[in-house]
């Protein structure tokens, strides 16, 4: 028979803020290294960055696909132990470690025969594929403690070596104090059932955060017609948000355990509570965003070491695109609320949206129409868009003062918008 658990029991707020805290703190630290590692390698120049930027679709689809097994894992694992069922718990957790070692090999084959032509595709400023290739071939230490300086070299080989003891770490912890999971590798019994049942949940994850990567790929295509300056700006930008977004991914991960646990214990109040407060909880984290975006967006642009150019063209970028952020956080709470009813294909449709389908094409026409700040902006109005096609049948179903309320705060929020505009901060 199987303990109580605290995802049954423990007051939800209480329940979600210790769940998140870690997780949260865990995601700033690797937006910490991806900031860090942009920093050290803007000290070679604009085009070091670049070649770093353009290397991110890449580097985020590895992270997506180890994530979205992890989120498989995560929300089968957590409904079997919701209806406690200890054997499938474990046959769970076995099955998601073959998964990943699968998708290493993979990776690894990419690495070796296929990161020249992804530079190539994207540019031909031979400076920029020759350090893109030495970044993403090994994915960076600096001359520091004794080292060598490898340059853009440097900077993959910390990060291979962090992810390495990161590894062995979630292995010892995972091993020797997870006690509702017993890792037995002598009794997995492969069965097509539990790749199926991580995949219904992993596969879409996967492509909902790689969304990310086409969107990188297309808008660093895009700025490519205006100079490569531009995409060192998105990339120091790409870098800073990954503060707010990691940060509201964290809190949101344990939101898929929570909701699936429940949705198998059949306690609904307790998922409709969880999901409301993360849904204020990563609104909360998009203004503190959008804030700080306001307020230092020269001391957070001067920190990569720009050229005049750059100077000009990150500080508005960073003020404009700021305004995202708020949005993005309910649009994230509500791709993984959905994730955790295994509703996958619904969580991928809004964030294609959000990311690819409403944005690229409305970015490559604003930038036409009224230039690289059209570009910026084509992100805000993609945003809230998606938010607003979430979350209409809310309001209609809602208390009419509520909805008076919230009509009211979105006014507000778009007349502060539109004084930017006004003021040319600028459009």
């Amino acid at each position: 028979m199987m303990n109580e658990n605290k995802m049954e029991t423990m007051p939800v707020n209480k329940l979600l803020i210790t769940m998140a805290a870690p997780m949260v703190l865990s995601m700033l630290i690797g937006a910490l290294y991806n900031v860090v590692d942009s920093l050290f390698v803007s000290h070679y120049g604009e085009n070091a960055l670049s070649a770093v930027s353009l290397a991110f679709p890449i580097q985020n689809i590895i992270i997506a696909t180890g994530t979205g097994i992890g989120v498989g894992i995560n929300a089968l694992l957590s409904r079997f132990l919701g209806e406690k069922k200890q054997k499938k718990v474990n046959q769970t957790a076995l099955h998601g470690i073959i998964l990943g070692i699968g998708f290493y090999i993979l990776v690894l084959l990419f690495g070796i025969f296929c990161v020249k032509g992804f530079y190539m595709v994207q540019t031909n400023d031979t400076e920029i594929i020759s350090m893109g290739v030495d970044y993403l071939t090994v994915i960076c230490v600096f001359g520091y403690f004794g080292l060598p300086e490898m340059g853009t070299k440097g900077a993959p080989i910390a990060t291979v070596v962090g992810q390495i003891i990161a590894m062995l770490l979630g292995l010892y912890f995972n091993l020797t104090k997870n006690t509702d999971v017993q890792f037995n590798f002598k009794s997995i019994e492969l069965e097509s059932y539990y790749f199926k049942g991580i995949c219904t949940v992993g596969i879409p994850t996967i492509i909902m955060q790689s969304m990310s990567s086409i969107m990188c790929f297309g808008i660093n295509k895009l700025l490519l017609n205006f100079s490569t300056t531009s995409t060192a700006v998105f990339g120091a930008y790409f870098k800073l948000q990954t503060f707010v977004y990691m940060a509201t991914f964290g809190l949101n991960n344990v939101l898929i355990p929570i909701v699936a646990f429940n949705l198998g214990a059949k306690h609904a109040d307790r998922i409709k509570k969880v999901i409301r407060l993360s849904g204020a909880y990563s609104a909360l984290i998009g203004l503190v965003g959008l804030i700080i975006m306001e307020m230092l967006p020269v001391q957070l642009i001067s920190a990569f070491v720009p050229s005049e150019e750059m100077f000009s063209l990150g500080v508005t970028a960073l003020r404009i695109l700021g305004f995202s952020f708020v949005f993005g956080g309910v649009s994230v709470m509500t791709c993984y609320a959905l994730q955790g009813f295994s509703r996958g294909i619904s969580s991928l449709i809004i964030s294609a949206l959000r990311q690819v389908i409403i944005l690229l094409p409305l970015a490559s026409i604003l930038g036409k129409a009224i230039g690289i700040n059209g570009i910026w902006w084509s992100f805000l109005i993609s945003e809230t868009v998606t938010v607003t096609r979430n979350v209409r049948h809310r309001f209609q179903s809602s208390n009419p003062k509520n909805r008076k309320k919230w009509k009211k705060l979105l006014a507000i929020y778009y007349l502060y918008c539109y004084t930017q505009l006004k003021h040319n901060i600028p459009i």
